[in-house]
């Protein structure tokens, strides 16, 4: 009787033991077989800008759609800078070399399984929208180029819109993306109007982006300057707007041309926006070199006699410390304000309503020059707009001996060519900010990191395109548990199931 029991008991503890692991076995299987292996897709996005290109690889999780709403989280693994600009290739053979450490350097960091998913995309900015003004054989010739080495590599490229010009207004946008996306605003709890607006000043352009607060003005005559998104499965609605020429390095050239037509083309020149005491010299070449001082783009009253320009090899700028009068100065460089939308920037160019709900990151060139001036202030002016303007002309009034005094002192100083012409650059910013109705920094913060992220517009192109139902062939995820190991699991299970029912009968059969 007792041999019995002991029988029944062991036979019930078996069962129970064998139920358990097929309980066990088979819920860590199923959760296995319906879990996937997202493997990871891969881009390399070259910013081919005016003075130098910079490689970006980034890498984000395939199987996903961005388009349909998957928060897919784009990652950027390095980046490689070349120097000079894409302009100054000339052959093939210039091409491989340029682009041959970069790409070297991004290939290691892609598998090998999947170079022929990834992407490779160049997008030149204002330097080569120049270029491709004053001489488009030479633009579509290096273009030409470039698309076939890319066509020639390990990597993605099926198409020539891969290597391209980009405009201004894409640029803008695609730096407003970067920009929210460091800032988290494209997650699905986050209200769409709590998006950031962008402000970028480069070497050749500047650009506004922004979601404007109030949505009603969907005119068709303003629908040119606003742009539709998709992004994680919302639509947005977005402003952006671009200036050719009214980027730092362009812009100054724009004011020494504006300069010499008004002093009647004499080789010294008195300059109210550079400091007392220091003399800057450009050659006519520069000037020539460029659409915007040339006359080709910006116009000047009276026009530009290129005749008369040439008579000189060199002009020389001689600084005055006047900054009342240079202020004046810049504002005869912005045009007339004419509108014919009722509401504008300069240039004719339509801008949206901006109310307080309206917060906006300045970055770039805007970040720079406010981090000199505040170090040669050495006080924060970045939240105070009257003061900034304050500090600039006291800076301005200095003597380049006193500023260059100051400068030796600070821990680390400013390098000669951004001392020179801190001056001119902080009050042109100080000019041109009010034209897009911003007169104060209560609403901008003024920066070149978003949570410990770069700003730039390459992340934002790739965001764009991944957001976009066509980007990549569709690819169906691996299993975290293959077919063929789950069905020999199951039939494991049901042994087990087996097992345990068996030795739950003969328990039955014992009593």
């Amino acid at each position: 009787m007792i041999r019995n029991n002991q029988s029944k008991k062991a036979l019930i503890f078996l069962g129970f033991f064998f139920f358990l692991g097929f309980i066990t076995i088979l819920g860590i299987s199923w959760a296995n077989y319906n879990t996937f292996n997202y493997p990871n897709d891969y881009a390399i996005v070259i910013d081919a800008g005016s003075s130098g290109s910079r490689t970006y690889v980034y890498s984000w999780k395939s199987g996903l759609s961005a388009y349909k709403g998957d928060n897919i989280r784009v990652e950027e693994l390095s980046e490689c800078t070349k120097n000079p600009g894409i302009d100054k290739l000339n052959s093939k053979n210039d091409v491989i070399l340029y682009f041959y450490d970069c790409l070297q350097k991004s290939s290691k960091l892609i598998p090998n399984d999947r170079k022929d998913r990834a992407y490779i995309i160049l997008a030149a900015t204002a330097g080569m929208r120049l270029l491709d003004i004053t001489n488009r054989n030479q633009s579509e010739k290096i273009l030409s180029l470039i698309r076939e080495h890319f066509s020639e590599s390990e990597f993605l490229f099926k198409s020539k819109d891969q290597v391209k010009i980009i405009d201004g207004k894409d640029e803008g946008l695609y730096g407003w993306i970067s920009a929210n996306y460091f800032a988290e605003k494209f997650s699905k709890k986050s209200d769409p109007e709590t998006t950031i607006g962008t402000l970028d000043l480069g070497g050749a352009s500047t650009q506004i982006a922004f979601l404007p607060s109030v949505q009603r003005e969907n005119s068709s005559v303003t629908n040119q300057f606003f742009e539709k998104l998709r992004i994680y499965g919302s639509d947005y609605r977005t402003y952006s707007s671009s200036f050719l020429c009214w980027g730092t390095n362009q812009i100054i050239l724009v004011y020494q041309t504006y300069l010499i037509i008004k002093n009647g083309y004499k080789p010294q020149i008195n300059a109210s926006c550079f400091n007392l005491q220091k003399t800057i010299e450009i050659s006519v070449s520069s000037i020539l070199n460029s659409p915007c001082a040339n006359g080709d783009i910006f116009k000047y009253s009276p026009n530009i006699d290129l005749t008369k320009l040439k008579e000189q090899s060199v002009y020389v700028f001689n600084g005055n410390s006047d900054p009342d009068k240079c202020e004046e100065e810049l504002q005869v460089l912005f045009p007339n304000k004419t509108c014919s939308y009722g509401k504008c920037t300069f240039n004719d160019i339509y801008l949206p309503s901006i109310s307080s709900k309206n917060k906006f990151y300045a970055f770039s060139s805007y970040y720079y020059q406010m981090a000199n001036s505040e170090q040669l202030s050495n006080k924060i002016l970045r939240k105070n707009f009257p003061e900034y303007v304050s500090e600039t002309k006291k800076l301005c009034s200095l003597d380049y001996n006193e500023l260059t005094e100051i400068n030796n002192k600070l821990k680390v100083p400013i390098s000669e060519e951004y001392l020179q012409t801190i001056c001119f650059y902080n009050l042109y910013i100080s000019k041109l900010l009010p034209k897009f109705q911003i007169n104060n920094f209560d609403n901008v913060e003024i920066g070149n990191k978003i949570n410990g992220y770069t700003i730039g517009w390459t992340l934002g192109y790739m965001i764009d395109l991944i957001n976009r139902e066509d980007f990549l062939p569709q690819e169906t995820p691996k299993r975290n548990l293959d077919k063929g190991i789950f069905v020999p699991v199951i039939i494991i299970c049901v042994l087990f199931a087996l097992v345990a029912f068996i030795s739950g009968l003969s328990s039955f059969i014992y009593l």
